[in-house]
């Protein structure tokens, strides 16, 4: 009989036993090693083939990491050059450059789509889809990014060639899994044979140390609460109070934001602002201040500071409440830990903000108002006078939001940076809403949807044609979408065939579509896929035409009337070549009574030194092109003051404050919009190489008086009257 101690050391042998088979059969089920074809295969494992796994993986972490920072510094995009960061303000497109002529492009997750003067606004959102397999999907990007470029990485596997192997390669197949980490898959067969002897691998897998999912959940939960709270709207409005603390009503730097009145025993001179030099001052000063302090509850640095010092209860009190002022509460607990990251808000003041007070843009002005006592008084009081105050703003301006997360890639950090336009009308919040919103968050619901094996419909063919040709257009990535779920399905032209024959996941009025920038679809084309049933679908592409652009321009200049007398301002039609320091903003958007069309915009910027294009369809379109006058010491104008002047008015004078431009000056253009007449671009556009659009421009020199600062808003008025001799040329 065995003792008790030897019954254990049999059974722990035993175990051991058990482990060790265990591993070598999940080594050998791992990795595939094959004899060449004449011979049996022969699975087996290698230092080569480790040294290939390492290798690759590497490749793969380098190009995942890569793609991820170069799409965080954009606002979830690799390619913003759909973004179009064209206008007078930053807040005239669906993005806006970090510098001028940077490249660097911030598209905004949320944003007004409509002009900054619109009825009926619309707002948008230019958020990538998280998951999926297409260009507007965090994970699509990133795929296409490996898929594209990790043969270049890899280089051959030379260092295995140089042992005297020799190597086949398959085409990469990438997947990306969301969640803790971003785990990056890819199916690769990479075979090599050395001495008779044939090995392989086909399976790929590493982890980046990134937990996006949890990141872009974060970013939307602060978009969310921004919208819903009205909060940089809110912000605003209050330093602009604050800014003016300490001025009595007549003095203040900015006009004050609420109504009153106040009573004078002498004439207190009349309440007058440039609103350009208002707009310099919220730029540099108020709104810089007001975005900065901005932070975020629960987050690393959504920590309140103060100085206490020096300090007793009732200042430590107001200045508390004034801090919590400045936190933006999250009150959605349950997607994300916070604690994880910081929040940083920045506004620069080279993005310009877009400004109206009381539907103006020239210049303000309130006259004090002579009043009578109620009742006759032993004495007189003299002239009495009151002043009536009603500021309303129209705001809007850009935040650039950047979430910083320093545990990401294994402590190095991960900064993820996107765009939020907050818009203020008459004093209110434009954006604010009854109920928080919701941005579209995509979650790995896409994969089941656009997995092979649910795409039970029958044969589709797909063809699309080019509108201009008639021709089948080839290399046409081809996407079906269904609600928020996009799936890629195929290219055009592939097999040598004119379209696509595929199948299609079944959905009820889903919506087949192609990504290329060089043609447009004016519709969506629709396709309820059945189960089993063949379909044949044709889209019409309207080629994008490019046209070269050249400028005119007519000088709107002061003129006197001396029989009258009268001065006045009219446009000379001379059509003269620009300064060079000149740049001139273009933007074009087709028009249709139809909603059912998609829209379709251009946008370019011209300056004399360099040559520009701008991209148009067939049909009728809205033009406006805004003329900037660079000033400075290079310049061929340093810069235009309008000197300090005195105006009188019932036998009582004051003086009205100098205004100057310094950097730029909004010197003319030109609209072409429902109220003036479009302008239509026919089907012979494709024969046409040249554009020249005829802009007017407000000759500075003439600018000697505050009134003259109307002529900046009359641009749309000498479109209208004088439209016969403005209307683009096509060449």
């Amino acid at each position: 009989m065995m003792k008790k101690g030897q019954i254990t050391m049999f059974v722990v042998m035993g175990i051991v036993l058990v482990i060790l088979v265990g591993l070598v059969v999940y080594i050998k089920s791992s990795i595939v090693t094959t004899e060449p074809p004449e011979t049996d295969i022969t699975e087996t494992y290698s230092n080569e083939i480790a040294s290939i796994k390492l290798y690759t993986e590497d490749c793969m972490y380098k190009l995942g990491k890569e793609a991820f920072i170069e799409l965080g510094q954009r606002g979830g995009y690799l390619d913003t050059s759909f973004i179009h960061p064209y206008g007078l303000t930053a807040t005239e497109s669906d993005g806006f450059e970090i510098f001028p002529d940077s490249g660097i492009v911030i598209p905004f997750w949320y944003y007004m789509k409509s002009k900054n003067d619109c009825t009926g606004c619309v707002f948008d959102s230019q958020k990538p889809f998280l998951a999926g397999r297409t260009n507007k999907s965090v994970t699509g990007q990133v795929i296409s990014y490996i898929e594209n470029n990790i043969d270049s990485c890899l280089k051959g596997y030379s260092f295995m060639k140089t042992e005297g192997f020799e190597v086949v390669e398959g085409p990469p197949k990438v997947d990306i899994k969301l969640g803790g980490d971003t785990i990056i898959e890819m199916k690769k067969s990479v075979v090599i044979e050395k001495d008779g002897k044939t090995y392989s691998i086909n399976s790929f897998v590493t982890s980046l140390g990134l937990d996006f999912s949890s990141l872009y959940s974060f970013a939307t939960e602060i978009v969310e609460q921004l919208i819903y709270q009205g909060f940089f709207e809110n912000q605003v409005l209050n330093d602009i109070t604050i800014y003016n603390f300490g001025y009595d009503e007549v003095s203040k730097p900015i006009p004050p934001i609420q109504g009153g009145k106040e009573t004078y025993f002498s004439y207190p001179g009349m309440y007058m602002k440039s609103i350009e030099n208002v707009n310099n001052i919220l730029a540099n000063e108020v709104i810089p201040n007001t975005v900065s302090g901005v932070k975020v509850s629960g987050t690393r640095n959504g920590v309140i500071s103060m100085v206490i010092s020096g300090k007793n209860e009732t200042e430590l009190f107001f200045e508390e409440a004034f801090q919590n002022q400045k936190l933006l509460q999250i009150f959605n607990f349950d997607r994300v830990d916070r604690n994880q990251y910081s929040v940083f808000f920045t506004y620069l003041p080279i993005w310009k903000p877009y400004l109206r007070i009381n539907n103006k843009a020239g210049f303000l002005n309130v006259q004090p108002a002579k009043i009578f006592p109620p009742i006759s008084l032993p004495f007189d009081l003299g002239s009495i006078y009151q002043m009536n105050y009603n500021f309303y703003y129209d705001l809007s301006f850009p935040v650039m939001i950047r979430l910083y997360d320093e545990e990401a890639f294994n402590g190095e950090g991960y900064n993820f940076i996107f765009g939020f336009e907050s818009n203020l009308r008459k004093n209110t919040p434009f954006n604010k809403s009854g109920t928080a919103p919701t941005l579209n968050v995509q979650g790995n619901q896409n994969d089941v949807f656009c997995d092979y094996r649910n795409r039970n419909s029958g044969n589709i063919s797909i063809i699309v044609k080019n509108f201009a040709t008639k021709q089948p257009v080839k290399g046409l990535e081809i996407s079906y979408t269904c609600g928020s779920l996009t799936c890629l399905i195929g290219a055009t032209g592939m097999y040598d065939t004119p379209g696509l024959v595929t199948t299609l996941p079944t959905c009820l009025d889903g919506v087949i579509s192609f990504s290329d920038n060089n043609y447009y679809i004016d519709k969506p084309t629709y396709l309820t896929s059945v189960k089993g049933k063949n379909q044949a679908v044709e889209i019409v592409a309207y080629p994008k035409k490019k046209l070269n652009i050249t400028i005119l321009s007519n000088p709107v200049r002061k003129n006197y009337d001396f029989s009258i007398p009268k001065i006045f301002w009219e446009p000379v039609f001379l059509e003269l070549t620009p300064s060079i320091d000149e740049t001139f903003l273009i933007r074009v958007e087709r028009i249709s009574n139809d909603s059912s069309i998609n829209e379709f915009k251009s946008f370019a910027s011209f300056n004399s030194e360099t040559p520009a294009a701008i991209e148009f369809i067939p049909g009728n379109y809205s033009i406006e092109v805004i003329s900037l006058l660079y000033l400075g010491e290079n310049r061929s104008v340093d810069r235009i003051v309008i000197p300090e002047d005195e105006r009188c008015y019932s036998g009582e004078c004051f003086t009205l404050p100098e205004v100057s431009f310094n950097a730029t000056f909004p010197s003319g253009g030109v609209v072409l919009n429902n109220e003036t007449g479009y302008f239509e671009i026919g089907e012979d556009i494709y024969n046409k190489s040249n554009i020249t659009f005829k802009v007017f421009t407000i000759d500075h020199a003439g600018m000697k008086v505050m009134e003259d600062l109307e002529e900046m808003n009359k641009i749309e008025y000498y479109s209208m009257n004088y439209k016969s001799n403005i209307l683009p040329v096509l060449e």
